[in-house]
C-alpha cells in the first residue's frame, strides 16, 4: 500500500488511516451517512464516514445528518479528541525521530538538498528547522498542505471528528472512543521502521500526480462514492509499493476490533458513530460486516 495512499488517507485518519479493500458483495455506496437498525437495538444508530481535514461546513450538505445528530444519545469516535488536546506532549514526542537522530545523519547530501528545497518551496520552512521531525510527520504535513492548496477550507472551521464531539458535549451527550490516543499514535508513527518512513517520504514529495489524486479523492468523498474511493486507493498508478501487512493492521484489524465493541455500544444507547470513510467500504468494511451480523444497514439520502 503506497505511502501516498497512507498520507492522503491520513486526511481520513487524524487517516484515517485507511486503505483499499476487497471487492464489495453489496452496494454499500452512494452516501457517507448510514442508518443501523433492527436486531436488539433500542432505536436507530447512525454511522458517518468522515474526512478528517475537510471543512465542517460540508456537513450541512449531508442529507439527514442533523436529524441523526439530534436523535442519537451519544457520539462515538475513533478517539476522544479532547485527549489529543490534553496530551500534546505525547503527540510531540511521537513526531520526533527516535534516538536523537537528524536528517543530516540519515540522508545523503543530494537527498538532503532535495528535501530542503521541497520544504522551502511548499511549506516555507528549511529542513534545518525540522531536523528531528519524523519522516511520517513531514509526509503528512506535506500532503495536508497540498490538500489545502487544491481544496481550500475555512481556516476557522473544525475537522469533522472534533465537530461531532464538540456538539455532543455542548448537548450534554457522552463521547466514547473506539481507540486510545496511545493506539492511534502507534498506528500513525510506529507502524513502520525509520528507513521505510524515509523512502516513503521521498516517494510522496516526488510524486507528479499527488494534486490530481487528492482532487479526485475529495470529489468522490463529497459524492459519497465509497466504491469509487475504494477503487482509487487500490489503483496501481497511485505510486509507491504496496504493503499488505500495513493494510491488514490499519484496516482489517482495526475494523475487527471496533466490531467487537459496537454492538454493545449501540445496544446501550442510540449512537452517532464517526470514523474515517474508507472504514465503511468493501467486503470487510463496517457497513457490510454490520449487515452480516444481522443489522439493517441503509443509506440516508
Amino acid at each position: 500500500m503506497s505511502h501516498i495512499r497512507l498520507s492522503i488517507l491520513f486526511i481520513y485518519f487524524i487517516c484515517s488511516s485507511l486503505f483499499a479493500v476487497n471487492a464489495q458483495k453489496a452496494e454499500f455506496t452512494g452516501s457517507v451517512l448510514w442508518k443501523i437498525s433492527g436486531k436488539d437495538l433500542p432505536g436507530p444508530s447512525y454511522i458517518v464516514g468522515t474526512n478528517h481535514i475537510i471543512s465542517d461546513s460540508f456537513l450541512d450538505s449531508i442529507p439527514g445528518l442533523k436529524e441523526a445528530m439530534n436523535s442519537t444519545g451519544q457520539v462515538i469516535g475513533e478517539m476522544d479528541m479532547d485527549n489529543v488536546k490534553a496530551d500534546m506532549a505525547a503527540m510531540a514526542t511521537a513526531s520526533i525521530i527516535p534516538d536523537g537522530k537528524t536528517y543530516s545523519e540519515l540522508l545523503t547530501e543530494e537527498r538532503y538538498q532535495l528535501l530542503d528545497s521541497v520544504l522551502r518551496n511548499d511549506l516555507g520552512i528549511a529542513l534545518s528547522q525540522v531536523e528531528m521531525i519524523s519522516p511520517v510527520t513531514l509526509s503528512n504535513l506535506y500532503v495536508i498542505n497540498v490538500y489545502n492548496k487544491v481544496s481550500p477550507k475555512n481556516k476557522d472551521s473544525e475537522n469533522m471528528d472534533t465537530y461531532f464531539q464538540t456538539y455532543a458535549r455542548e448537548k450534554g451527550k457522552p463521547v466514547l472512543a473506539l481507540e486510545t490516543l496511545e493506539e492511534q499514535i502507534r498506528y500513525l508513527y510506529y507502524l513502520k521502521p525509520l528507513d521505510k518512513q524515509i523512502e516513503e517520504l521521498f516517494c510522496t514529495i516526488t510524486s507528479d500526480h499527488l494534486e490530481s489524486d487528492i482532487l479526485e479523492l475529495d470529489s468522490l468523498y463529497r459524492k459519497g462514492d465509497l466504491t469509487g474511493l475504494e477503487q482509487l486507493m487500490d489503483r496501481e498508478d497511485l505510486s509507491c509499493p504496496g504493503d499488505p501487512e500495513e493494510k491488514d493492521i490499519l484496516y482489517l484489524q482495526r475494523n475487527n476490533n471496533w466490531l467487537e465493541k459496537l454492538p454493545a455500544i449501540m445496544k446501550s444507547e442510540t449512537s452517532l458513530i464517526a470514523v474515517g470513510c474508507l472504514h465503511l467500504a468493501g467486503e470487510d468494511g463496517l457497513l457490510n460486516r454490520l449487515s452480516e451480523m444481522g443489522y439493517e444497514v441503509t443509506p440516508v439520502k
